[in-house]
């Protein structure tokens, strides 16, 4: 007896509960249509993200496109006008050396080479002393 009255007590609360789960709870289509409300303007604000960023890329092409235009085309160089870029990688010091004239030496350049002296000669003779 005392279970029957126990199961009851139970049901008759468990009840309540659900009462007053669906009173605070709120209605299905209520959420729903909250949720598709949302979802509207999620899309018309990604549409409207869309069109900012086509309207963008479109300006910005148009502005290379003028000021390209504007520049005017490069002037096309010849395969006879072409340098190398490494030239300059190929002249190694020293190189004007071997193209120097010996008749080209005068006397005096002969003796100024001949007395000359390393300036670090006399460093050497004070530490040997």
């Amino acid at each position: 007896m005392k279970q029957k009255m126990d199961e009851q007590k139970y049901s008759h609360l468990f009840k309540k509960l659900k009462q007053k789960d669906q009173e605070l709870a709120p209605s299905f289509e209520r959420v729903w249509q909250a949720a598709l409300s949302k979802t509207e303007r999620t899309e018309r604000t990604w549409s409207f993200h869309r069109f900012a960023i086509a309207a963008v890329l479109m300006i910005a092409l148009v502005g290379s496109l003028l000021f390209y235009n504007k520049q005017g085309p490069t002037p096309l160089q010849t395969v006879t006008e072409w340098q190398s870029p490494t030239n300059s990688l190929l002249i190694f010091p020293g190189d004007e050396l071997a193209k120097f004239e010996i008749s080209a030496v005068t006397p005096e350049i002969a003796n100024s080479l001949f007395r000359w002296e390393s300036p670090t000669s006399s460093l050497i003779k004070f530490s040997n002393r």
